[in-house]
């Protein structure tokens, strides 16, 4: 399947989507080891053109072959950054002004806000300005409007951390043969639960089976039941009739169905078809049943 596909991509394409990370932070042969960065993993996959799926696969690999650590929802705290005249701000508001009152806490609660991005508390500063919280993120916000400072609100971004030195691309490998085995030991799985729900095996058995171990059928499953023949008694074939007949307005094969146990529905799936065929009943594209007046003798 795709998503399978996806799941297991080659040596090469880990190695292009590597190397596509690499230079999108920047990361020069030989450094990087230890470093920790914060990705918007859409953004660079729309830039790079790469599946997201296949990305986020690859991260898996490399985490497991040691090459970096991730986390899909590490959070970055709000920071702010004043932008304006330090000798000017305070003539901008009132004293009662709420964005003079933020500003003012701001400026007492934090250093370096007029050098660089700095980390704020949002709660502390609710607190301290006995402002609802909502209000205070909309009060920086209407300040970064109005071109006083810079603010990021708190996010969810992945983060991730590389722990060895980027290789050159020739020295670039990796474990091909672990590699192999996971994905083989994946398809087992995948091959396992496609059997369980669409194969003939007793339900018991298959799950035994996966742990390695021998049984015989349980005669309880649905399987064993005989969910999957499609073999139906005489007597099949009339009841089914007669309930067509004796049900008023329109008739669906799902209403048809639902009148049955679930380890009969083959079966009567394959009457429906054989009645249609024989003339007793049609069956439109959207399994509308129509009645006819030929009678079972």
């Amino acid at each position: 399947s795709k998503i399978f596909d996806y799941s297991y991509p080659d040596v090469n394409e880990v190695k292009q989507i590597y190397n596509a990370l690499c230079r999108h932070l920047k990361i020069a042969v030989g450094s990087g080891a230890g470093c920790s960065y914060y990705l918007e993993f859409e953004e660079f996959c729309a830039a790079n053109k790469i599946n997201i799926y296949r990305f986020q696969s690859v991260l898996r690999i490399l985490e497991k072959q040691g090459w970096i650590t991730f986390s899909e929802g590490m959070r970055t705290p709000p920071k702010v950054m004043i932008v304006a005249n330090a000798r000017d701000l305070f003539n901008y508001y009132k004293e009662n002004d709420v964005r003079h009152i933020v500003l003012v806490q701001l400026l007492r609660s934090n250093e370096g806000l007029f050098d660089e991005m700095v980390e704020i508390k949002l709660n502390q500063l609710s607190i301290q300005t006995g402002i609802e919280l909502g209000r205070i993120i909309f009060i920086l916000k209407v300040l970064q409007s109005e071109g006083i400072l810079h603010f990021n609100n708190e996010t969810s971004m992945p983060e991730i951390i590389f722990t060895i030195p980027r290789p050159d691309e020739r020295d670039f490998s990796l474990d091909e043969k672990s590699l192999d085995d996971i994905k083989k030991e994946a398809r087992k799985r995948l091959d396992s639960i496609v059997e369980y729900f669409s194969g003939y095996k007793c339900r018991q058995q298959l799950l035994l089976d996966y742990f390695d171990e021998k049984s015989n059928d349980c005669g309880q499953c649905d399987i064993c039941r005989g969910s999957r023949s499609n073999e139906y008694s005489i007597e099949d074939k009339k009841i089914l009739l007669q309930n067509i007949h004796a049900i008023e307005g329109p008739i669906t094969t799902g209403k048809i169905f639902a009148m049955w146990p679930l380890n009969k529905r083959k079966r009567i799936e394959q009457c429906l078809e054989d009645l249609r065929q024989e003339g007793f009943i049609d069956i439109d594209q959207k399994g509308i049943i129509m009645r006819k007046n030929k009678q079972l003798t």
